[in-house]
């Protein structure tokens, strides 16, 4: 019997391998994350083009490993320069992390846009 009736029969899984977690923990407990972000290189890249994954650890799983990795792209260094010291190397709440994943969707879709006319 748990300490705590009311999540006795709340799943607590984290999947590890870059999927979506269980929100339910996050709930009960006030999970943080850590964030990372980690700049990647591809053969052919554009120039000025900066592409990479943001790794998101959770305070409280069991693991060295990430549970999630964001992708991003950014068109604009300045842009993205400023994205990382604001969020690079801090403990986030999951709003702050919707936040931030919102964020590079949008980025990561300007610079689709910015690549595409490059290209032409």
């Amino acid at each position: 019997m748990s300490k705590n009736p009311q999540f006795e029969n709340k799943k607590f899984s984290v999947v590890y391998s870059s999927k979506k977690y269980n929100a339910n923990f996050d709930e009960a407990f006030g999970r943080k994350y850590f964030l990372s972000f980690i700049e990647e290189f591809w053969p052919k890249q554009m120039d000025n083009t900066y592409i990479g994954r943001v790794e998101v650890y959770a305070d409280e799983a069991n693991t060295p490993y990430a549970i999630e990795e964001i992708r991003f792209a950014f068109a604009d260094y300045n842009k993205y320069s400023t994205v990382r010291k604001k969020w690079d190397f801090i403990r986030v709440t999951k709003e702050k992390l919707e936040e931030l994943r919102k964020l590079l969707d949008i980025e990561s879709e300007k610079t689709t846009i910015e690549i595409k006319k490059r290209r032409k």
